[in-house]
């Protein structure tokens, strides 16, 4: 407990220190030692997998390119010393930053008793995983879109959903990010059947069921809207049922 304690304090004091340095490069360096120290934390909450990808992405790779890039900034830093921020804009940048913090822990502290958890269903399925830490497994086997689409980087506002038998589904980008659409590929800790879309179905409850493509063998991201397999027949191209879209004008 002590540990913990001493860890969370040693957290908050690197970051405060890293946010008010002066000099570029040892706000580098603190941001190294800070994700190191982040590391650690998640090796106290038992996910030590979790813990290498931030040792190793977090703070290794991410501070090696800062260092190159502060390293290479720091001759235009030398000539820009005198144009900082002033005390008003550094004042207000260190009101809107407490208040994120503020809002961030009341968010944590003010969750109801017991706080709302997925810990009992992913113990349950933990074997299904092939992982033997929880949340490593959480962490690797949700997949909605959002995890899917994590390291793309697209200007596509577009996506079409691609199934067997030539079956096809078209649908706005903005209606598949930020947890409205999944890719559902197991039931209660089995496979999906193949009846219900199984092995892979994307989920997308908030349109029409036609959205929601069984068999899925791949997803396309366009530039272009292109009409899917029913959209072609005259059913709506968004299909929101809270309007009534069924069919193309309504």
């Amino acid at each position: 407990m002590a540990f913990d304690v001493g860890l969370a304090v040693l957290v908050l004091g690197l970051a405060v220190w890293t946010t008010a340095a002066r000099d570029t490069f040892a706000a580098v360096v603190g941001f190294v030692a800070f994700g190191l120290l982040l590391a650690l934390v998640w090796v106290r909450l038992a996910a030590p997998d979790v813990a290498l990808t931030e040792a190793a992405i977090g703070s290794g790779v991410t501070g090696v390119l800062l260092v190159g890039a502060s390293t290479r900034l720091r001759p235009v830093a030398v000539l820009a010393a005198g144009a900082g921020p002033c005390a008003i804009q550094r004042l207000a940048a260190a009101v809107l930053c407490t208040l994120v913090t503020a809002g961030l822990a009341a968010i944590v502290l003010l969750l109801p008793e017991p706080a709302p958890t997925l810990a009992p269903q992913a113990a349950k399925n933990l074997g299904a995983t092939g992982l033997g830490n929880p949340v490593t497994a959480v962490l690797m086997a949700f997949r909605a879109i959002d995890t899917l689409l994590e390291t793309v980087e697209t200007d596509s506002e577009y996506l079409t959903a691609w199934c067997d038998g030539g079956y096809t589904t078209n649908l706005a980008l903005e209606d598949v990010v930020d947890g409205q659409a999944w890719v559902a590929y197991e039931y209660d800790g089995a496979p999906l059947p193949s009846e219900h879309g199984g092995p892979a179905r994307l989920l997308v409850p908030h349109l029409y069921f036609w959205k929601s493509a069984k068999w899925v063998r791949g997803l396309k991201l366009t530039e272009t809207d292109a009409p899917g397999f029913w959209e072609t027949y005259g059913y709506h191209n968004h299909g929101d049922p809270w309007l009534e879209q069924r069919y193309q004008g309504d």
